[in-house]
């Protein structure tokens, strides 16, 4: 099996092209961004069915290129051999077939690359205009795989009027975010001996798919066409369709309700075929349950039509939830509970979930699990220690590091650890709490404090918390120098607010969003005072995203904040629900305020930032994608303007939610550590290239100064 292994390594080296060698900068970075700009970041994850072997992705920054490019690579589970599987820098979600003998990744634009072992032989499936998802049938002989009916609809900004759907469209098209548009998806069956290439008939736009055991049937989550109209198609793709290999027909088993009454939805994930393909295993989500999904998983019973419940819904809420295998006992799957990954086992039979490997300290991602052996590859990271692949055994304590990808770089000297602490009506809260190692004895640290995204998405122990896969390069929602904060002198405090992910439905589902989740925050602030760590006078908040509307509502309710950095939020309810979709209005703006604005204004105007300013005198950095929150976050900076806060607003060109390139993410990074190393310590970077940006905030108070004190003379009727 070794020597099989071996022309592995060598034959997808062929097939993929020669390695390139990582090259370094070509000139050091400055601190604020090094970090991310040095750091190997661990993707896609697959060990072999044997258990030998991982192949994996790795991203590194191109600085000079302005882009992340992201390898395959291979390694031996004892950590001998790593290798880097061709020059593909855009290979993702690398799977073994069955018997190992091959591997398949998705290269280049978005097709198919299938190595064999013995010969190096590949070749490519799919369109190059991109595949979504694939996976190997259980025999090997074929590829099912997911691909647009076409090619992606041109962005908006085109020279042809077009009609604007408020139900389905959002303001980023008019900004030409093509994001945003989605086509149609196909299923397609491709037979690796022939090459021969089957679209699936049927008019189903399709989101996953999954093979029984047999190799006779796939399962799908998507809808017909007649109910995914325009762009309303991405989120109504509800049902699970069952396709018949040697029928060619579809037939939909579980069907989805979809409508503009949010709470009468019902929607459906497929996630395993029962060993015996006698039932499919399914996750049904509520729209009544809003953010707040349970754990809730159901057998549908293919010959009766039938369905049983395995688990019932409880308070453990659905996050980070995915199948990893089964073994017709149990259903092994990596779940998220307290902001830490871990990998559990359903009893199929009983429905009780038992843990299997939990991490005591950092974050655990990134699971697979080759069921012959019950071996279990994952990616294992925490803020001081940057991303490794690890191996362990199912029921084992330990787990032993296969690569040294970032051995080059040194562990952070800083001290972190979770910090808990009662909110106002007595709810147990907690966080992440990083402190520097060195720090004078008995002296109090400004404190920052990250107000993080979703609102569901719990901040862990990460390198780069809260953890994003996919986003931003390394996982990032918005590149705030952490490590430079937390290495230069600043506490640094992430809490877990009511409505983050991971800590139960009750936790999920607060009575109030907005003023518990401002309370859970500022109660953590006092707590860590309260330890004698930081000091009250010098606090900071960063907020992206959805943190970048509740951080702007948290300081402008408690004023105690020295600094304040917001990117890709807003201020203003009232103008963000005319910009948003329609689906989004219903499902979130009207369910969270409690009224639409055309019935209730006065409740929106209420809950928006930018009419709470008045007063504040907190120096603000606001930051937007051009392609995204950029229209939004003006009404935060006119509030501000107007009401004499000294402020600065930064607009990245052709960027959306996240700033997705090195350059930018460096400029943005330096940018915030300058921001709050100005406001809070009263420092300035020594660069000269940077006294400009000192002689500007400096002007910005005087000019904050005669806003507050102009009266503009009204006009007489």
């Amino acid at each position: 099996m070794l020597r099989r292994h071996v022309a592995l390594v060598a034959g997808l080296a062929l097939a993929f092209g020669l390695p390139s060698p990582r090259t370094a900068a070509a000139a050091p970075q400055p601190p604020a961004c090094a970090d991310f700009l040095t750091v190997g970041t661990i993707g896609d994850v697959a060990i072999s069915p044997d258990g030998t072997h991982v192949a994996y992705t790795l991203t590194h920054a191109d600085f000079e290129a302005d882009r992340y490019k992201t390898n395959l690579w291979i390694v031996a589970t004892d950590g001998s051999g790593a290798k880097v599987i061709g020059d593909d820098e855009r290979a993702r979600s690398p799977q073994w077939s069955p018997d190992g003998a091959k591997l398949a990744a998705i290269v280049g634009s978005g097709q198919i690359s299938v190595a064999d072992a013995v010969s190096g032989a590949a070749q490519k499936l799919g369109p190059a205009g991109g595949v979504t998802a694939f996976a190997w049938s259980p025999d090997g002989r074929s590829i099912a795989y997911l691909a647009p009916e076409s090619a992606r609809p041109a962005p908006s900004g085109s020279p042809e009027p077009y009609v604007y759907d408020k139900f389905s469209d959002v303001v980023y098209e008019i900004l030409g975010n093509p994001t945003y548009s989605f086509p149609r998806i196909r299923l397609h069956v491709a037979d690796l001996s022939s090459s021969q290439d089957v679209l699936a008939s049927g008019a189903v736009d399709a989101a996953t798919l999954l093979w029984n055991h047999a190799g006779t049937s796939i399962a799908v989550r998507g809808a017909s066409d007649k109910n995914t109209t325009g762009t309303q198609g991405i989120f109504s793709k509800n049902s699970i369709w069952i396709y018949s290999i040697g029928a060619k027909t579809w037939r939909e088993i579980l069907d989805a309700r979809n409508g503009l009454d949010i709470d009468r939805n019902l929607g459906y994930t497929d996630l395993a075929f029962s060993s015996d393909d006698r039932e499919l295993l399914y996750h049904p989500s509520r729209g009544s349950q809003r953010f707040a999904e349970p754990l809730e998983i159901g057998a549908y019973n293919l010959a009766t039509g039938k369905s049983r419940t395995v688990v019932p819904a409880g308070n453990a809420d659905w996050y980070g939830f995915r199948v990893l295998g089964e073994d017709g006992q149990r259903l092994y799957f990596q779940q998220t509970v307290a902001a830490r990954g871990g990998v559990f086992a359903l009893d199929l039979r009983m429905g009780a979930i038992r843990p299997l490997y939990w991490p005591s300290s950092g974050s655990a991602t990134s699971f697979s699990l080759s069921s012959a052996t019950h071996k279990l590859a994952f990616v294992h990271d925490s803020f001081a220690d940057s991303p490794e692949l690890f191996v362990t055994s199912i029921g084992a304590t330990t787990a032993q590091q296969m690569t040294r990808v970032n051995a080059e770089i040194p562990a952070s000297s800083v001290e972190h650890r979770s910090f808990s602490w009662k909110s106002s009506d007595g709810t147990s809260v907690s966080g992440l709490l990083v402190l520097p190692k060195q720090r004078p004895s008995g002296a109090r640290l400004p404190l920052i404090v990250l107000v993080h995204g979703g609102p569901g998405v719990a901040v862990g122990d990460a390198y780069f918390p809260p953890g994003l896969g996919g986003i931003g390069g390394p996982g990032f929602e918005w590149p705030y120098p952490f490590r430079y904060f937390a290495t230069h002198g600043y506490a640094i405090l992430m809490p877990n607010y009511r409505a983050t992910g991971s800590f139960g439905v009750a936790f999920r589902s607060p009575p109030t969003p907005f003023e518990a989740a401002a309370e859970d925050i500022v109660t953590g602030v006092r707590a860590v005072e309260h330890t004698g760590i930081a000091d009250p006078t010098r606090v900071a908040i960063l907020g992206h995203s959805h943190g970048g509307f509740l951080g702007p509502y948290v300081y402008t309710h408690y004023r105690i904040f020295k600094a304040a950095s917001f990117a890709e939020g807003g201020g203003n309810l009232l103008t963000m629900y005319g910009q948003m979709a329609g689906w989004l209005n219903l499902y979130n703006h009207e369910y969270t305020v409690g009224a639409n604005p055309y019935e209730n204004p006065q409740r929106y105007v209420a809950e928006s930032p930018v009419f709470a300013v008045r007063g504040l005198q907190t120096p603000t950095l606001l930051e937007a994608g051009q392609q995204s929150l950029a229209v939004s976050e003006l009404d935060m900076a006119s509030s501000l303007w107007r009401n004499g806060v000294p402020s600065e607003f930064v607009v990245y060109p052709k960027t959306g939610h996240n700033i997705m390139t090195p350059q930018f993410q460096c400029k943005a990074a330096r940018l915030n550590a300058d921001w709050i190393d100005y406001w809070v310590r009263g420092l300035q970077d020594p660069d000269p290239a940077m006294s400009g940006e000192y002689a500007r905030w400096a002007l910005s108070v005087s000019e904050a100064k005669q806003m507050r004190g102009l009266k503009v003379r009204p006009a007489t009727h």
